[in-house]
């Protein structure tokens, strides 16, 4: 039964990624200075408890090229509903403050 289930399993991941790479072509045109500012909203289920996440993403041109874009990334809000008095909480709390301002380059 597990060779049946991984079997199916890699089946749909090669099927998945040849249907990705059948010729689908996306043409963004961005210039040097575009932002946009994405919010992304996250349901999530940990230790019994559903907890709501919001986060607030800065994506900025930094370079455009004939060749491509480079894009700086940085999270910059957070917010959760998760208690601040137990661990989960916390953590969730301390992950959220350390990610926070950090600057990504996508290339």
């Amino acid at each position: 039964m597990k060779k049946i289930l991984m079997s199916f399993v890699l089946l749909l991941g090669a099927v998945t990624m040849s249907a990705q790479g059948s010729g689908v072509k996306i043409s963004a045109k961005y210039k040097k200075g575009d932002n946009m500012l994405y919010r992304a909203t996250t349901v999530t289920n940990i230790q019994g408890k559903t907890i709501n996440m919001v986060g607030d993403t800065r994506y900025v041109v930094t370079k455009a090229s004939p060749d491509g874009y480079t894009i700086a990334s940085t999270l910059e809000k957070m917010l959760t509903d998760a208690a601040k008095d137990d661990l989960v909480g916390r953590m969730m709390n301390i992950t959220s403050e350390g990610l926070k301002g950090i600057k990504i380059i996508l290339t």
